[in-house]
């Protein structure tokens, strides 16, 4: 649900966007300003409350349904986005906040380019995140310095491109509501959420959430930009959905499906008690055979000291 809600907030920063630079604001600045915002928001959260890889498992049903759901989230975002088809009428809003009646710009290689370059940058953050979640379990302050860093990057490069110093004043009009509404709640809000879904899920689950932005977005253009819904965008968005049921359904089966672990023994002829578990530390000589999301419980019926077992498997249930 809350990977769901958070994508029209991502939709909203694309009209706002729209509705800003249309207004004669500068990418540049823009940016900027959505950082700073976004850092300082996140750290006020961070200072008040804080001071293992996915894995595929392509032989089993799940793993090849949660891939084959991120295909059709992929696919499904490609036709939205390169196929429109015929126009599907709507009711009309008579808004327009961009109030733009010259030609539209069409869609260029270094456009193109670029855009895949902020996927894969996309992809591997929430990697990063789910890596770094496990070491540093604060995603707010996480958040934050992100936050931090992107200002830092954003402000090199807009100092050496933007030199009129007009586009680097805010007055309260939608100018202020864009930087505002994209740096709290886009890059602050709503990356905290995602970080701790990808704590919480992995971020193969949370990826697959990212193509409804392109649908929320569809919608928000047809009713605050004017624009029109094509027989694409139906299309785009069954595929969509259907690619984020699959992996949620993937995910439930992987999670119920039974996990033997292999855990070495360290054996001691002379012990006469099982090892504690808080006490007693256990030299294991294969740390990778060891589900860090299973636990393995000790079974007073085994018979101790061991008689020639060199692993103890246990079934567990994730």
């Amino acid at each position: 649900m809350v990977l769901v809600l958070v994508q029209p907030v991502y939709a909203g920063v694309s009209v706002l966007y729209q509705v800003a630079m249309n207004d004669g604001m500068s990418v540049w600045t823009l940016v900027v300003y959505r950082t700073l915002f976004a850092a300082a928001s996140t750290l006020l959260l961070a200072l008040s409350t804080e001071s293992r890889a996915e894995k595929l498992h392509l032989a089993r049903v799940g793993g090849v349904a949660r891939v084959a759901g991120m295909l059709f989230g992929i696919c499904g975002a490609m036709v939205i986005t390169f196929y429109k088809g015929a126009e599907i009428p709507m009711w009309p809003t008579n808004i327009n906040l961009v109030h733009h009646h010259g030609s539209r710009h069409g869609m260029s290689v270094s456009g193109i380019a670029w855009a895949v370059g902020c996927c894969f940058a996309s992809a591997v953050s929430l990697t990063s995140q789910a890596n770094l979640g496990r070491r540093y379990p604060y995603p707010y302050t996480i958040t934050a310095l992100t936050n931090f860093t992107a200002s830092g990057v954003s402000v090199a490069m807009a100092l050496g491109v933007e030199k009129d110093s007009s586009q680097w004043r805010l007055r309260p009009d939608v100018k202020l509501l864009a930087v505002l509404y994209s740096g709290i709640l886009a890059s602050g809000v709503a990356a905290t959420l995602i970080t701790w879904c990808v704590k919480l899920k992995g971020e193969m689950f949370a990826a697959a959430f990212s193509p409804l932005v392109s649908i929320f977005a569809g919608i928000a253009g047809a009713l605050l930009l004017d624009e029109r819904l094509h027989l694409g965008s139906i299309l785009g968005a069954v595929l969509i959905w259907c690619g984020v049921f699959m992996v949620i359904w993937a995910k439930g089966r992987e999670t119920t499906e039974e996990v033997v672990v292999e855990l070495p023994v360290v054996q001691d002829s002379t012990a006469t008690s099982p090892p504690n578990p808080i006490t007693d530390t256990l030299e294991l000589s294969d740390m990778n055979t060891i589900d860090v999301d299973a636990v393995v419980v000790y079974d007073s019926a085994v018979s101790w000291p061991p008689d020639r077992i060199d692993t103890l498997e246990r079934s567990v249930n994730l």
